[in-house]
């Protein structure tokens, strides 16, 4: 019973790291890009309908929204800047993004 307990745990929280990634990026590309969350919510709507039990209970993680907000901190620091490097950093973000949602 405890690696069944285990494995759960696991995938709990692998469940929750794909959720808080996908999360930020797409928020990121958002600020990034001002027609990105036009262009994908559809998308990322549909994704979190496929994810549906992992998302309920990342959005009832009373951690989850402070995370994003962190990451999202971490990520605009790691991108910052107009020079080539920074939109390199910026574009990868989103490719992720986009991976993910299609």
């Amino acid at each position: 019973m405890k690696a069944v307990e285990e494995k759960s745990d696991k995938q709990s929280a692998k469940d929750y790291e794909v959720i808080a990634e996908v999360t930020t990026g797409f928020n990121m590309c958002s600020e990034f890009d001002p027609g990105f969350r036009s262009r994908y919510s559809t998308a990322f709507d549909a994704w979190g309908g496929r994810n549906a039990a992992a998302y309920k209970a990342f959005s009832a993680n009373p951690k989850s929204a402070q995370d994003v907000r962190d990451r999202m901190n971490r990520t605009r620091e790691r991108t910052a800047g107009d020079d080539l490097e920074a939109q390199a950093k910026r574009e990868a973000v989103c490719a992720r993004v986009k991976a993910v949602l299609q």
